[in-house]
């Protein structure tokens, strides 16, 4: 207990100071006056009566906890760069440098580029001649013959890495220690070998490795073992990666725990034939540790390696591994070295997924084994207890705590993940064993290589196809809008308080009830959202205010929804239409582009990806920008039609859509509905519409003029600079009947 309490105060410290932003001598005073409350703790502790009750925490003491939360906080803030004239990032977007470095990674190979880490040395510009430097830099070059070691010469502007409202390339490369990216520099080779000697036979081994499996397998079989086995995941195509997420599937293409349990079980297996227990131990940590590196020791990696060597060091220590406490020190021990690693996604996941595997897969096994046993009697209780236990309840204790993540992080969860992991778990050892085999085989001996290919290849098929069959199900995954940070707060504080506070004798008599309670709030909330989003009879024109754009959903009396534009920001578009779709129809069944500028449909090809389209209507006037969306578009596989002036949809119960008038600069769209008539009237003036006649109302969200252009020809006018604004209200929500007007706002 004294290792969890204390790994989980460091990383509370760590959170309290990217939180509080406090200096770092503040942090580094409280550690000191933790350190003295240690001591004096340790001194005093007998005669402190008052110190008595912490003895429940177990035998640690109040002082180190204390120690350990300060320690948290110092090593965040001394990890905060500090950009001196030594610092690679000290000269970013300051003009054009000759740098010479090395790389210090393997090369990630892309269709047009190649991404490789540079590990810079010494700079020269005109007002720093031939200086040392220190950093990694990020650099993309043209396509080349290009290995780790090498010793590069560039030429470049190294610039800080951008980042905007879906992602932020910045934290991204500053959780791994890169601040500066250079773009294609003019580049000479200086020497090849220039790295450490073994690591540059482990990446060796790797490239090997995987020109070995390009041989021996046919695409996309290949790029999925070359991700399972060496954790190279740039090869499989983008329609297969979203298979694999739609279904929650995706981490048997990266290596993370399944893949390391897998190898420990058979490395220690193997080892245990050979050596003594103890010392097959010590061999499958060293191989383990050989084989992080290998794969490029990402934070699921790591993880898995870490808890691994932890387990297998107890079998030499002769010791019970505990599992939350192994996961605690694991966490704590990789934010001591990178203290950004909490807020990496892929570390989220991998110890929200384990804490979960180590809380619940032992009581929902139990559990079933119970049931089944009373159900189906010991005999076939014996038979399913270990596939379901092992595929099924498993998955559903690390979907449990990974809920919030998945939430926050992909904005979407998978429906059909109990039903595709049981599926397609199975096979995974198999496919590891036979196929890791393979490419060692093939490394002797290709056609003993191609032999057991032949064998491994019906179970990457298998994996691959039913992926995708399972993903295309109705309602595979459900888009949602941005999870709030409190509902994460909330979720996990509940989950522990189920999981550790019926422990308390106090509690048991309202726990049961105020579970049920809880469970019957959230099915009612559920039902509710349901009720709330089915067809109603009338017509719905919600204006979505989103940054820099516009966008209006129009939503029938029949139930179909029209998206009219989409805004230069996919995450604000996808949060406005997780919030006004249906439930449980996440489509829409046309969406029209009035604007055709770029910057207005930068949202649009993401957002289709979590709200599929069954048709789109536009002009493409920008040849640049049509190729641009068209090439997403396809890769959607979505159909298009063109706006034609007098074009028309009968939206169902007398309701109508139709195209006024069309310009290379935009398009006018009329809404009927009964007596209601809506104008989205895009660029144009009164006067270039002579014959539209009055109108309810007239949306000009994102064009300030047009307001004043329009003024009294509708009732309500909704643009930039009326009462109706979207900066002063944020949405504006419409419903009609035909004859009477609803009109609510939404911040």
């Amino acid at each position: 207990m004294p290792l969890l309490w204390l790994s989980l105060a460091f990383l509370a410290g760590l959170g309290a100071a990217a939180a509080l932003g406090a200096g770092l001598w503040l942090w580094a005073g409280l550690s000191l006056a933790a350190l003295a409350l240690s001591i004096l703790e340790a001194r005093f502790r007998p005669a402190w009566r008052w110190l008595a009750h912490w003895r429940r925490f177990g035998r640690v003491l109040a002082g180190l906890v204390l120690l350990a939360f300060c320690l948290g906080g110092l090593r965040y803030v001394l990890h905060q760069p500090a950009w001196q004239p030594r610092d690679l990032a000290y000269y970013n977007d300051s003009g054009s440098l000759r740098l010479v470095g090395v790389i210090s990674a393997p090369p990630d190979l892309r269709d047009a580029s190649v991404l490789v880490r540079v590990r810079v040395e010494r700079l020269t510009s005109d007002s720093a001649p031939d200086k040392p430097v220190r950093g990694v830099a990020q650099v993309f070059l043209l396509p080349g013959d290009w290995r780790y070691g090498d010793r590069l010469e560039l030429i470049s502007e190294p610039q800080t890495p951008g980042e905007n409202d879906e992602f932020s390339y910045r934290d991204y490369l500053a959780g791994q220690g890169i601040h500066s990216v250079l773009y294609q520099p003019r580049v000479r080779l200086l020497a090849r070998n220039a790295g450490n000697p073994l690591l540059s036979a482990i990446y060796s081994l790797r490239a090997s490795a995987h020109a070995r499996i390009n041989q021996l397998y046919p695409q996309p079989e290949a790029a999925l073992l070359s991700g399972i086995l060496l954790g190279l995941e740039s090869d499989i195509p983008a329609d297969v990666q979203a298979a694999f997420r739609v279904t929650g599937t995706a981490h048997i293409i990266a290596i993370s725990g399944f893949n390391i349990s897998i190898l420990s079980g058979l490395f220690l297996m193997l080892f245990s034939r050979l050596l003594p227990r103890p010392w097959a131990a010590l061999a499958a940590v060293l191989t383990i540790t050989a084989y992080t590196i290998l794969v490029g020791a990402d934070p699921p990696v790591t993880r898995a390696a870490i808890m691994g060597a932890v387990g297998l060091g107890g079998l030499l220590l002769g010791r019970r591994q505990v599992g939350v406490n192994s996961l605690a020190f694991t966490a704590a021990l990789m934010s001591l070295f990178n203290p950004l690693l909490p807020w990496n996604p892929s570390f989220q996941l991998s110890f929200t997924a384990t804490l979960g595997m180590i809380l619940y897969a032992g009581p929902f096994q139990s559990a079933f084994a119970n049931w089944a046993e009373r159900r189906l009697g010991k005999r076939w209780a014996r038979r399913l207890a270990a596939p379901v236990g092992e595929y099924l309840l498993t998955t559903l204790a690390a979907q449990l705590t990974t809920l919030p993540v998945i939430w926050a992080q992909f904005r979407q969860i998978s429906l059909v993940s109990l039903v595709a992991n049981p599926l397609i778990l199975p096979p995974q050892p198999l496919v590891m064993t036979l196929g890791g085999v393979s490419v060692i085989a093939a490394l002797i001996f290709l056609p003993l290589g191609r032999l057991l290919a032949a064998i491994t290849l019906p179970l990457l098929s298998y994996t691959i196809h039913l992926t995708e069959w399972l993903a295309g199900a109705p309602l595979a995954a459900i888009p949602l809008s941005d999870a709030p940070w409190f509902f994460a707060a909330l979720f996990y504080a509940a989950l522990l308080f189920l999981t550790f506070g019926r422990r308390q004798t106090r509690l048991r008599r309202w726990l049961k009830p105020a579970t049920q309670i809880v469970l019957a709030a959230l099915l009612a909330g559920l039902l509710w959202r349901g009720a709330l989003s089915a067809p109603d009879g009338r017509l719905h024109l919600t204006a979505l205010g989103l940054e820099g754009g516009r966008a209006v959903l129009i939503q029938t009396p029949g139930g179909a929804s029209i998206l009219v534009d989409a805004g230069p920001k996919t995450t604000l578009l996808s949060d406005a239409l997780g919030r006004r779709l249906p439930l449980f129809d996440r489509s829409l069944d046309a969406v029209i582009l009035t604007d055709r500028s770029a910057a207005a449909l930068a949202g649009l090809p993401r957002t289709l990806e979590r709200y599929p389209a069954a048709q789109i209507y536009w002009n493409a006037q920008s040849r640049a920008t049509a190729r641009r969306v068209e090439t997403s578009l396809r890769a959607l596989a979505v159909p298009t039609a063109p706006l034609l002036p007098g074009q028309a949809w009968d939206l169902g119960d007398g309701a109508r859509l139709t195209v006024l008038a069309d310009s290379p600069t935009g398009t006018a769209l009329l809404v009927e509905y009964g007596a209601f008539r809506a104008l989205l009237p895009g660029n144009f003036a009164p006067a270039d519409l002579p014959n539209a006649g009055s109108f309810t109302a007239i949306y000009c969200f994102s064009d300030a003029q047009c307001a004043a252009v329009w003024q009294g020809r509708a009732s309500l006018i909704f643009g930039e600079s009326t009462p109706l604004s979207a900066a002063a209200h944020g949405w504006f929500h419409l419903t009609t009947d035909g004859t009477n007007i609803w009109i609510s706002t939404q911040r």
